[in-house]
């Protein structure tokens, strides 16, 4: 993996948020609802929720990456922030959530939690 094959908005199963997570997969689904993850070419990444109606709580992630290599990427989260029908809050962190392992797999990617 390169950081140019990740420059993008991508669709992920959960929010990379200050709680981490064991494995996360990204695609490149046509939804516009739901929980993403754009990767940005200056090392930084936000992870947002949306949905098509207002009435819904938004959490929105921005952090940093680093790609090590073409198999391993480490996330560090430095902003939290909540909105719309829920308690509202931002919170700053510098929090590294570890290694993930990069695996290509059909229809996406897979990053795994790799324990250093």
């Amino acid at each position: 993996m390169t950081q140019n094959n990740l420059i993008r908005s991508w669709k992920i199963n959960q929010l990379v948020g200050p709680e981490g997570g064991d494995k996360f997969f990204l695609n490149q689904s046509q939804s516009i609802w739901g929980n993403f993850i754009e990767f940005k070419s200056n090392g930084t990444f936000v992870s947002w929720y949306s949905a098509d109606c207002g009435n819904d709580c938004f959490t929105t992630n921005l952090g940093k990456y680093q790609i090590i290599n073409v198999h391993y990427i480490r996330l560090i989260i430095t902003k939290s922030s909540q909105d719309g029908e829920c308690e509202k809050f931002e919170k700053s962190f510098n929090r590294d959530l570890g290694l993930y392992q990069i695996s290509n797999v059909a229809h996406g990617i897979d990053l795994i939690k790799f324990d250093e």
